[in-house]
């Protein structure tokens, strides 16, 4: 049986596992999932809601030449002009085959 969580943003428990996340200097992870409902992220385990994945990603800082063009050129420069950025953002590094997503030991998502 699945354990269902609700959505943070939309309280819908329609949501996938994406991604196992690291967190850093453990050998523990975080279970990252996807609302298929509204979109967003969130942690499994605590249901907080992850914005701005680019910035867990480990590929994003040190394997450049694999990280999506787009990440690294375009939404940096735009990213905070509106949400509509963070969220293609986060989806072009939800669906990134090199994504290497890192918890850091303090959330970096409080309050974005």
């Amino acid at each position: 049986m699945r354990e269902e969580m609700e959505c943070p943003a939309c309280f819908n428990i329609d949501a996938e596992h994406i991604y196992d996340a690291n967190i850093k200097n453990t050998d523990d992870t975080r279970p990252l999932h996807k609302c298929n409902q509204c979109g967003s992220f969130f942690w499994h385990d605590t249901g907080e809601k992850v914005q701005l994945l680019s910035y867990l990603c480990e590929t994003r800082w040190i394997n450049r030449k694999m990280c999506n063009k787009d990440v690294l050129t375009l939404f940096p420069k735009l990213l905070f002009k509106n949400s509509i950025n963070i969220e293609k953002l986060d989806k072009i590094c939800s669906e990134c085959p090199h994504k290497n997503f890192i918890f850091p030991t303090k959330s970096i998502n409080k309050k974005y």
